[in-house]
């Protein structure tokens, strides 16, 4: 959205010029605007909520967030590229005597629309959110490099231009290597959905299986996935969802699960009662644990304690589970009524559960506590 500005600042035409250009794109924005914070009832995406903005700690979020923007996108060799890629610009700014305020501008207008996505849970995968961002990295390397041997061959700098050639062909194969690696990750995440929607398809509710992890954080795709197949087949049954041991249960003959090796569904290494029998074993229910929360206006508002170490998980036949730092908020849509347990896994591997919780619509914080 922010992009259309960029129509203001180039340098062809007449500044009416520009503005006629800018108004057709300008009207779809803002009908886009509307029609959005109509149906999704926010006038942004993201995770961020309007008091965010003003919060002096959340400049520090969007800070760390953004500094890992070269590892995402160019692996562990982002080092490298970012000297090589900060060399490319100096050069050109030295060489082609350039402003850089066209790049500057173009650079914040893709940053601003990230702002909002750096709350948790955060960009962490070159995905979607960094396409904008590899795609105009990419352009500014060609426009910055064909500047500047244009001016290293009109001057004979030969050295210079082979030191450029050089850096050109670094950049390309790290960045090319990551992306290799982050599309075949892209490409087993989508197996996995594609594997579990279509075993919730073609069976019943006669069979139990455990969603895989990147399942369970986006829960939504099952739940959807069966409503559309009642709606689809009446009186059609979808198979069980075990999101947790918790709701595991001895009454259940066999639990299948995703497996990478064959990219299908299939029955889990252990039984059952194995499985159970480990996960007692784990069980420490007398653990101090303490939770806080609240759903108001669209935001979930957690506090969950006493620990500074370990892992917290937000579990839910209905939510999925979903890993969640001591102290947060997320803007995200939540059925009234539905119910959840705060798990937490200590560093040395022994897990505790709160007692079951349910989800209120603007009702008062509800507070829990085992000491």
């Amino acid at each position: 959205m922010p992009l259309l500005i960029l129509y203001l600042f180039l340098p062809e035409g007449s500044v009416r010029m520009r503005l006629r250009a800018t108004a057709p794109f300008a009207l779809i924005a803002l009908a886009y605007v509307i029609w959005r914070s109509y149906m999704l009832d926010s006038m942004v995406g993201g995770y961020a909520s309007a008091n965010d903005y003003m919060d002096v700690q959340f400049l520090g979020h969007i800070l760390s967030s953004f500094s890992h923007f070269p590892a995402l996108l160019f692996g562990s060799f982002w080092g490298l590229a970012s000297i090589l890629y900060l060399m490319l610009i100096v050069a050109y700014f030295i060489f082609c005597r350039s402003r850089m305020l066209t790049s500057a501008i173009v650079l914040a207008l893709c940053l601003l629309p990230l702002v909002p996505l750096v709350r948790f849970p955060g960009i962490a995968i070159a995905d979607r959110y960094l396409f904008l961002i590899s795609l105009i990295l990419s352009f500014s390397i060609a426009f910055y490099s064909e500047k500047l041997s244009i001016i290293l061959k009109r001057e004979s700098k030969n050295q210079q231009l082979g030191a450029l050639y050089i850096g050109l062909a670094v950049l390309l194969a790290t960045g090319s290597t990551n992306s290799l690696s982050v599309r075949k990750q892209v490409s087993d995440i989508a197996h996995e959905f594609d594997a579990q929607a279509e075993f919730l398809l073609n069976n019943h509710n006669n069979i139990a299986f455990m969603p895989s992890a990147s399942v369970l954080a986006s829960y939504w795709f099952v739940t959807d996935l069966r409503a559309l197949k009642s709606r689809l087949f009446s009186g059609e049954t979808s198979p069980v969802g075990v999101v947790d041991e918790i709701y595991l249960s001895e009454r259940q003959e066999s639990l299948l699960a995703y497996s990478a090796e064959c990219a299908c569904m299939r029955e889990t290494d252990l039984n059952i009662q194995d499985m159970l029998a480990i996960h007692r074993g784990k069980l420490n229910v007398d653990a101090p644990l303490e939770l806080e929360f609240e759903y108001k206006s669209g935001y979930f508002i957690w506090k969950f304690g006493p620990y500074d170490e370990g892992v917290f998980h937000v579990v839910s036949d209905i939510l999925g589970v979903i890993a969640a730092p001591g102290e947060g908020q997320i803007q995200v849509s939540l059925a009234n009524n539905a119910p959840f347990y705060l798990r937490y896994t200590s560093a040395d591997g022994w897990i505790s559960y709160s007692a079951l919780q349910h989800i209120r619509h603007n009702a008062p914080a509800t507070k829990w506590r085992r000491e």
